[in-house]
């Protein structure tokens, strides 16, 4: 049936009309003589980037555990393109299919989601993760897409799929946004529980995807491509509240021994040298950290591993610890070299503080990884120098060369709201609509937030960037030998 938004708050458009089934006003049931099959799509990111996608992975093992079958279609590693890609659709009818990804994957989002309307018209389909997540009101129209689950969404789809089944009312379950008729409908967010559970029947369903591609997929420095690497989650969310993030999430952890049990299946199962321990924030409770650093040694464990540290929690001995262990990596979020402009951001760090870090991670054999970003409200081309000149202080020999990248404005963070209040930003769309989908995604700036007016701020920023890999180069041409792959600036 047909739906028409006019005037809507989010597009802002005058008129936007898609046609897709709606499974609420036509209460049609799915079949229940066999178990409901659904498939489950990872489209392809813009960066080119295949990883394996735990929260994808945890939906499947919830799905299994309720009796649901399942297949998968993963784009992301196999970059088909849309004939290929429709062919196999096509050839996979199913009850519902659902789609998860981040913000790099939004065309791909769409494209998926009209391809499913022409080869099997009336199917629901339902979208997950980050990018919906942060925008499902805006996503829904622009992909023609059924449902969301906002949050986490492993019980969310169950109870979903569930209703969908059933000819029940979605807007009993907490964590859905749908439309009905010209109205969107958000049901109450999902409180996350504190601690995840434990147990294989609670880990990301591996064997349900090509865990040998993904193993062998992307990888990072310092590993290499003779590593086999799998990312793995301690725990999620974050406390902390940056101005910048579009995904926070309460805070819930594992038992530590789950964590453990889930690692070495990997390592029997795929041959695991190596884990990306995917927290938003790793290094949180140091007690924690010591105790992981701990049972690496008791479970005999040859392992190597990176992870994310905090300025403000790092000290000598955890490092020692975490070296001991087989970290070779800590990712810190850097983003400034100013306490002002960190303040402003909510980082809870100083410069001083990153000086002192950056020092205690090269005495102890860690290489170490900092994000820095140019964009925030109210910079200027004094703060850009003065990051720069950071920079260069930092840097080491096995230190990556970094760049800095553009500040995004990403919907549901609190930039985006201030771009909004301020005029700088319409709405959602209107960020879509200034977005290049590219594969080095963050650098860019789509809105200018700085106090820069008789220049182009990516312009000052291109500078600095080759300013900075000149430097490096100067210095030290392993550097650029070493991470060639990431330093690519247009």
């Amino acid at each position: 049936m047909e739906k028409t938004c006019r005037g809507c708050k989010i597009c802002n458009a005058q008129e936007l009309c898609f046609t897709k089934s709606d499974p609420l006003r036509e209460n049609k049931k799915l079949l229940t003589a066999r178990k409901p099959h659904i498939v489950l799509i990872r489209p392809r990111e813009c960066t080119g980037v295949t990883e394996f996608s735990l929260g994808m992975g945890y939906v499947a093992r919830s799905l299994l555990n309720s009796g649901f079958d399942i297949t998968t279609l993963c784009r992301d590693l196999t970059c088909d393109s849309t004939s290929i890609f429709r062919e196999k659709l096509k050839a996979l009818p199913a009850d519902i299919y659902a789609i998860g990804g981040m913000y790099g994957s939004f065309l791909d989002f769409i494209e998926i989601c009209n391809l499913i309307r022409e080869l099997h018209p009336g199917v629901p389909i339902i979208l997950g993760g980050a990018l919906p997540t942060s925008e499902p009101e805006h996503v829904l129209l622009k992909t023609g897409a059924d449902f969301v689950c906002v949050g986490p969404s492993d019980e969310t789809i169950i109870e979903l799929a569930q209703a969908l089944i059933d000819g029940s009312d979605p807007r009993d379950f907490h964590g859905i946004c749908f439309a009905d008729g010209k109205e969107f409908v958000n049901t109450k967010a999902r409180i996350q529980p504190r601690f995840l559970g434990g147990g294989q029947s609670t880990w990301p369903a591996w064997e349900v995807f090509d865990g040998h591609a993904y193993t062998h997929g992307t990888m990072y420095y310092p590993f290499t491509s003779n590593d086999i690497a799998a990312p793995i989650l301690t725990a999620r969310g974050c406390p902390y509240a940056c101005n910048f993030c579009f995904q926070p999430m309460n805070y819930a952890r594992r038992p530590l021994d789950d964590v453990f049990n889930e690692m070495e299946w990997l390592i029997d199962r795929y041959d695991v040298n190596a884990f990306y321990i995917e927290d938003d924030l790793f290094m949180l409770d140091r007690k924690r950290v010591i105790s992981f650093c701990e049972q690496v040694h008791s479970r005999n464990l040859r392992i190597k591993f990176t992870a994310t540290g905090r300025f403000n929690i790092v000290d000598k001995e955890l490092l020692i610890a975490l070296k001991e262990a087989g970290c070779v990596t800590l990712f810190y979020g850097g983003e400034a070299a100013d306490d002002e402009t960190l303040e402003q951001m909510k980082k809870k760090i100083t410069v001083e503080q990153m000086r002192e870090g950056v020092r205690l991670t090269r005495e102890a054999g860690i290489f170490a990884r900092i994000g820095f970003m140019f964009g925030q409200p109210g910079e200027t081309a004094k703060h850009l120098d003065t990051t720069v000149n950071f920079l260069k202080e930092i840097a080491y020999g096995e230190f990556e060369p970094r760049v800095i990248y553009g500040c995004i404005p990403f919907p549901s963070t609190e930039l985006f709201r201030e771009c909004v209040s301020k005029g700088l930003l319409k709405n959602e769309e209107d960020l879509f609509q200034r977005f290049r989908f590219q594969e080095r995604l963050l650098d860019q700036m789509p809105v200018n937030m700085t106090a820069i007016e008789d220049t182009n701020p990516m312009t000052l920023l291109n500078q600095a960037n080759q300013e900075l890999l000149a430097y490096y180069e100067e210095k030290d041409t392993g550097w650029m030998r070493t991470i060639q792959s990431d330093l690519i600036v247009d």
